[in-house]
Order: C-alpha cells, then structure tokens, then sequence
C-alpha cells in the first residue's frame, strides 16, 4: 500500500529496482576498498593533519581541548568526534579512518531512511556508490580533516533537496532538514554555505511555482546551517585572519581547477556536465530540479567571489564539498529519463540523455578514481618526522630549530616534547653552532613547497637550493661539510656528520 501523503512532483519518474543497485553499490564498495588500501600506502601526515591530532590529544581533558585548542577556522564538530574516537582507538591513523567511515555510513544510511516513504526504490543505493568512488571521496577519507564529514552532510543535503522537488511530501520532515543543515554549519562553513544554498533554490521554486511543500524544509535547512555558522563565525571573531589564501585571478582558476581535477576528472567530464544541465533545463520532467540547483550552484560561486573582497575563502578544497550536489543532481536526471514513456522523437532525446549521464558517471569516476591517488601522494608529507623521532631520545631542550615556528606540531609529528624545539623563524632566535648542541638532530623543516622570501613560487625549491640556503633557513652554523641534509619536495632535516 502506498504512502498516501507522497505523491510524484508533477512527472512519472523511473525505478531502479533493489537488486541491479545492491550489485552496482557492492561493487562500489569493494572498488572503495580497494582504493582506500592503495591511497594508505602512499598517504601521510601533513601540517593540517598535524594540527588535528595536536587539537585532539587524548591526554586532555574534554574542557580543556575544546577551550585550549579547537578554535580554528573549521567548525568544532570534526575535532569533537575525533576526540572521542582517539580514546577508544589508540592508533591514530585507524582512529581517523574510524570517524570518516563512520560518517559515511551515517550520512548513507541517513538518504536510505529519507527515501523510505517515496517511490525511489534502488536510486538511494545508486546514488551512493557514485558518492563512494567519488574522487573527494576516496581523497579524504584518509584525511584527518573535517573534510569527509563535510562532503558527507553535503550528500545528505542535497539528496532531501531534490527528494523535496521530484516528490510530493504533505508532511516532510523537518527534522531531518533540520539536523542536516546543523550539522553542516558544525562541519565546514562550506558545507554550511551549500545548504543555504540548496535552502535559497528549494525556497525559490517554491514561490515560482506555488510548491508551498518546499517552503517549511527549505527554511529548515538553510536556517538551520545558518545559525550554526554564524554561531561559529562569532565564536572565532578573535582569531588573526587567514594569510595563507590569495584572492587574485590564479589564485581563483587554480581553485577551480582542483575542483574539475578532482570532481569531474577532466574538462570533457566538466563539458559533458554542463550540456546535461542545459538539455535538464529545456526537459519538462527536469526543469524544475535544474532551476533549483542551478541558482545554488550560481550562489556559491558568487558568494565566496564576493566574500573574498573581504576576506580570501576561495580554496580548491572548500569548493569540492559542493561535489555530492552533483552526483545527487545527475542520480535524480537519470530517474527522471528513465521511464521513456513520451513520444517517440522526445523518447530518443531522453535515451541519448540517459545514455550521457551513465557516460558522465563513468568519466568522471574513473578520472576521480586515479586522481584521488595521485593527489594523495603529492600531500607535503612531513616526511622528515621519522627521521627525528628515531634520534631525540638524549636531546636537551632547545636543540632542534625549526621551520615554520609551529613548535608544538613538530611536537606532534615526531612524539617528543616541544620543549626540544626552537622557532627559526623568531628573529631574536640566534644560529645553533655544532658545538653548543649534542644532539644528532640539528634543524628540521617542512611545509615549504612554494619556496621562502625571495624563492616563493620557485618549483621543487627545496630539492634544488643550495645547502648553505637551507642552513639559513633553519639558522645552523656549520658548513655543509659538517652536517647531513636529508631532503624531500617539501621540507629537509639536517643531522650532524658522524666521524668514522
């Protein structure tokens, strides 16, 4: 017996039968493993990982991490989780991989439960697999950042978006909308800003087209997300504002660029994408759905161009959390063209349509696929923490300079006390001498891949200075004869020469 408050959004819309979607999301899953086992081998920590253990060290209290530590330019919600997490698992690793798979599963189950009263049949299932081998997905959930949880709530609230456009709910729940918003706006202001997006699409077409039953979800999600995020933005107003973000025209195409590397996996992908949204718009069964989200789609690209006259927030990373929008777009596309039951020439434009999504799906998830890993390996890996942690057992306070002065994540990143460390960057902090530390370790750099003062910019910088330029860098006086300099693309450590 059907559900007599939903009803279909004005069209007839194609099923998906359980058992083809169970077969495409199992292999989704297994292709998702397979590619989370080959991004492990090459992945590692970097500087922003770093921060997110040092942020949620078990040794802490609650109370103390969350008023000590966890102001940053991201939401709480990431480093609370992890918290947690850390005290049930003990390595670090499998802690992060613990929360972002768990966040995926919630954020999955999450769709299944929303699609249970509507005729959606197995698209909740196809709609998952492609989130899964999604390029930002497979990129991520490795990461130690509120990345993942972001792209998660992203799916989620997109997926009750277009849920509310192509079916008719007499009494939707506002609750989920609610909760989806909230815990974008406690995940990433991007996530945050994705929502209200969605929220000012579903509102919008509402009024265009008289659907009062979008009004009460459209101003529970994007209220929600909205109050979360200003909550946030007035809780980190003390913070010094962001430097290391450029706003100027190849800082802004850069961006962009990751997003179509990533996201898409090609400019033909990119192309393909944007002709299945004009052909949605002139389509009576998807025009809706394309007036939606495209005035979501123009407002974060225009918000963030505008907000970035203030304060630089245009980075390749924020913008992939709008990908799940995407996918969820193409998945509702693909359920409305599926029936075919118009007339014959519109059934061979729908058939070719059809056919151009599944080409979308295979482009830019294979492209994905490769790219997740690729990216993975280029991280600027400190590569150098092995190298000191095997060699600070007998050092003394102060014997260790390094670059740059976060003293406390090289802490972090080699397991000793932050105590050994001394800023380089300081210019009251003078050059160690060989004579005046008897530890093996004498410098350490990392997360220097554009290049310092007037190297920035310079390529592969550090595999091609000078010795005595890094020296500087790190302030050791010795010639380089008298030390060794074990370099990487990002970062360096420089060690004494032993004597034979």
């Amino acid at each position: 017996m059907e559900n007599s408050d939903v009803e279909p959004g004005g069209e007839q819309f194609g099923t998906c039968s359980l058992a083809p979607a169970s077969l495409i999301l199992i292999a989704a899953i297994v292709a998702f493993a397979l590619e989370i086992r080959s991004v492990l081998a090459v992945n590692g920590w970097w500087l922003d990982e770093y921060f997110s253990l040092w942020s949620t060290d078990p040794s802490l209290t609650f109370i103390e991490a969350f008023t000590q530590r966890f102001k940053d330019p991201n939401p709480p919600l990431y480093y609370t989780a992890l918290f947690w997490i850390r005290h049930l698992v003990a390595d670090e690793r499998a802690a992060v991989l613990l929360l972002n798979l768990t966040a995926i599963a919630i954020g999955l189950s999450a769709t299944w439960m929303a699609s249970a009263k509507s005729r959606t049949a197995g698209w909740p299932l196809a709609a998952a697999a492609a989130f899964l081998v999604s390029g930002p997905t497979l990129r991520y959930v490795v990461e130690a950042r509120t990345y993942m949880i972001a792209l998660t709530t992203a799916f989620v609230a997109s997926w009750l978006t277009a849920l509310a456009i192509e079916v008719r709910d007499k009494r939707p729940d506002l609750i989920a909308y609610a909760l989806a918003g909230a815990f974008s706006g406690l995940a990433h202001l991007y996530a945050a800003l994705v929502c209200c997006c969605l929220a000012t699409g579903l509102f919008g077409l509402s009024l265009a087209h008289q659907r009062r039953d979008l009004m009460l979800p459209a101003i529970a999600l994007g209220l929600s997300a909205g109050i979360f995020a200003l909550g946030f933005l007035i809780w980190v107003t003390d913070l010094p504002p962001l430097v290391s973000i450029q706003f100027t025209y190849r800082s802004v195409v850069a961006a962009y660029s990751e997003f179509i590397q990533l996201a898409l996996g090609s400019r033909t992908a990119a192309l393909l994408f944007l002709a299945l949204f004009g052909t949605s718009l002139f389509l009576q069964p998807t025009r809706r759905l394309a007036a939606a989200f495209g005035l979501a789609w123009a407002l974060f690209v225009l918000i963030p161009l505008a907000a970035s006259l203030k304060q630089p927030v245009i980075v390749g990373r924020y913008l992939l959390i709008a990908t799940p929008s995407l996918i969820v777009f193409v998945i509702f596309l693909m359920r409305a063209l599926a029936p075919f039951q118009v007339k014959p020439l519109q059934s061979q434009l729908y058939r070719l349509a059809l056919l151009a999504c599944l080409a979308y799906f295979c482009l830019a998830e294979a492209n994905g696929y490769v790219q997740a890993h690729t990216l993975t390996s280029e991280k600027s890996i400190w590569k150098g923490a092995g190298v000191v942690a095997a060699h600070v057992t007998n050092c003394h306070p102060g014997s260790i300079h390094v670059y740059p002065g976060v003293t406390w994540l090289f802490a972090t990143a080699s397991h000793a006390s932050a105590s050994l460390f001394v800023d380089a960057e300081r210019t009251d902090t003078r050059f160690l001498a060989l004579a005046d530390s008897k530890c093996l370790v004498l410098g350490w750099a990392e997360h220097i891949y554009h290049g310092i003062g007037a190297n920035i910019g310079a390529e592969n910088f550090v595999l091609n200075a000078s010795a005595e330029e890094l020296l500087r860098i790190v302030k050791i006086d010795a010639s380089p004869s008298e030390v060794n300099i074990d370099r990487h693309w990002s970062g360096f450590v420089v060690t004494k020469r032993l004597r034979r």
